[in-house]
């Protein structure tokens, strides 16, 4: 299902690139697919797909538009917060409404507001009701969602996630995203003027931190980018093989097509042996965190498939914007037009890539190489 949706996304993707277009049809489809069930526990009515599946599924869908691929990971994102954060009645409410067919986002960033820091957003009681007050930026997926997941500081200065319908008072979706890519990414602001929270749908933490809650964060995220890199390549190849001409040092030796030139031929081989090696640790980090959620006691495992998300993230990242850029190298001239946006596979990439250093996840890498020294538990590692 994950492919064919893949396929389809693909379809108008360039055309939704150029219009700055918000994803509406598509995330309509999401709801259609059955996908956003994926991983909801086979206990609670979902088929309780593992980490690898959840990898491919984001994969799959990032071939075909990597900005619609990034609309459900904060969805996907929920269903893991409800592990640590949440009752068995708030998980039973949640996973109804997503086997229903309903699509959550998130509201968390705060322009300007720097780690450690506290929230600006709040939540106060005001006479009987909680309310919430403040603004949130980079909200993907929100202007397309039914729910959205909100962070706040409640009156004992406490972070809690509120639950909040799109359409409720109050708050209101602000559709401003505006980059060079992901432009499909429904990430509006939300300003919150008193809107109300339903007591029930207020998530706290119960239990201990999941420490893989942070992977399999940036596990989503490094799908993403290997989905962007196949796709990068997977087009290049293809204006190469029917649309480029070759050079004039190549025709006076005899190769009459650019898909002949051995300069060509050999810097496809290179960029092909770069994906599939960013698909093959894509592959080994989601097999891992699966291992980590089974033994789940053992924190040895939870550290390997941190590690490895990380060398996935870096590794998957500079592929995406190598491969992005490296395929007009020998597409030439002509594929620079903007008839055509080739270019934005490398303004999906980049502008994607930006959520987190690489240098930072290589260097999570290496420690964890050297002296088994865990990346640090948090939602960036």
């Amino acid at each position: 299902m994950a492919a064919d949706l893949g396929r389809s996304l693909a379809d108008g993707a360039s055309q939704r690139d150029a219009l700055h277009a918000t994803p509406v049809a598509e995330a309509q489809a999401l709801r259609r697919s059955g996908l956003l069930a994926t991983t909801v526990p086979a206990r609670f009515g979902g088929p309780d797909a593992g980490y690898g599946v959840l990898a491919e599924v984001i994969r799959h869908l990032a071939l075909g538009d990597p900005s619609v691929a990034q609309v459900p990971q904060s969805h996907f994102g929920l269903i893991e917060v409800l592990h640590s954060h949440g009752t068995e009645e708030q998980r039973a409410w949640c996973f109804d409404q997503i086997l229903a067919g309903k699509l959550f986002s998130n509201a968390q960033t705060e322009r300007g507001l720097l780690p450690g820091q506290p929230l600006g957003v709040t939540m106060r009681r005001r006479g009987d009701e909680l309310v919430l007050q403040g603004t949130k930026n980079y909200c993907t997926g929100s202007t397309v969602a039914d729910w959205i997941r909100i962070s706040a500081r409640d009156e004992q200065g406490e972070v809690v996630f509120a639950l909040v319908p799109v359409d409720a008072p109050g708050l209101e979706v602000i559709d401003d995203w505006a980059a060079i890519g992901q432009r499909g990414t429904g990430s509006g602001t939300v300003r919150l003027t008193g809107a109300v929270v339903d007591p029930f749908l207020v998530l706290r933490q119960n239990g201990p931190e999941d420490r893989l809650l942070g992977t399999s964060f940036q596990l989503m995220h490094a799908a993403i980018d290997v989905g962007i890199a196949r796709a990068a390549l997977d087009e290049g190849l293809a204006y190469v093989r029917d649309s480029a001409r070759p050079y004039v040092d190549a025709l006076a030796r005899g190769w009459e097509r650019a898909d002949e030139e051995p300069h060509i031929v050999l810097r496809a081989g290179e960029l092909s042996a770069r994906v599939h090696a960013a698909e093959a640790l894509l592959a080994r980090a989601g097999r891992l965190l699966d291992v980590a959620r089974a033994a789940a006691v053992d924190r040895s495992h939870a550290d390997e498939a941190a590690a490895a998300v990380a060398e996935v993230r870096a590794f998957g990242a500079d592929a995406a914007v190598d491969v992005a850029s490296d395929i007009f190298a020998f597409a030439g001239a002509s594929a620079a037009a903007t008839r055509i946006n080739l270019d934005r596979h490398w303004r999906n990439a980049r502008t994607h890539t930006l959520h987190d250093p690489t240098r930072w996840k290589y260097h999570h890498a290496g420690a964890y190489a050297l002296t088994r020294t865990p990346p640090p538990a948090h939602g960036q590692s």
